[in-house]
């Protein structure tokens, strides 16, 4: 099974980095996709990057897609009431600390996704959100 690092410009001992730019170990644009088999991913870990993805809902589904059951998804982004959230002209996403509950939700994203997250944890730590979702197919 796969370990991951989405936006990651160099490589790092233990993951598989993905990025647009720099010497990743795999050069891709996140927006269109991610460049992995169904179910081959046990932890994605994505630092500073979903603020910057236009099509945030397809960056779920296809975080879905490729994760195994239980997965983990760990995600730190810029907290939408810092001012590290705004300054980046680059920022298309802010996320507040309610955002990834309405991602275990089984509302209507997720069931036109078909998917479906268990939240293990959040916290707001210095500007930044972090927050870890667990994959569930079963």
């Amino acid at each position: 099974m796969l370990k991951v690092a989405l936006g990651e410009s160099s490589k790092i001992e233990g993951f598989v980095t993905v990025d647009i730019f720099g010497d990743p170990d795999i050069l891709w644009d996140l927006e269109r996709g991610l460049p992995f088999e169904s179910n081959s991913v046990e932890y994605i870990r994505a630092n500073q990057v979903v603020e910057h993805i236009r099509n945030i809902e397809l960056f779920f589904k296809e975080v879905y897609r490729v994760c195994v059951d239980g997965a983990i998804i760990h995600i730190e982004t810029p907290h939408y009431g810092s001012e590290e959230s705004w300054r980046d002209i680059t920022h298309v996403n802010h996320f507040s600390v309610l955002t990834p509950d309405f991602l275990c939700e089984q509302n209507y994203l997720a069931r036109r996704n078909g998917w479906k997250f268990s939240l293990v944890k959040k916290e707001v730590y210095g500007w930044n959100l972090v927050f870890e979702l667990k994959v569930i197919k079963k």
